[in-house]
């Protein structure tokens, strides 16, 4: 019998990285998509509120809604479900 999964939400973003070249151009930095996993969308937009931040890292945008924040951060949902 398989194990079931419970449904989840999956929130895409980009963020900047950095690695290293040792054969080569030494440091770098690239973009690299990350993947985070909630369980609603309730638990999303608490997520946003409390971690996301303007450029100049002292002020938090003023939305209310997840797309919001995907309209100004282009960020993406995703929903997971179980067949």
């Amino acid at each position: 019998m398989m194990k079931k999964f419970a449904d989840q939400v999956i929130l895409k973003s980009h963020v900047d990285e950095e690695g290293f070249d040792a054969d080569g151009i030494g440091d770098y930095s690239y973009i690299a998509e990350r993947y985070q996993s909630f369980n609603s969308l309730e638990e999303v937009l608490l997520y946003l509120k409390k971690n996301i931040w303007h450029d100049d890292r002292k002020t938090k945008p003023k939305f209310t809604t997840i797309k919001e924040y995907c309209d100004a951060f282009q960020f993406e949902i995703y929903e997971r479900k179980v067949l």
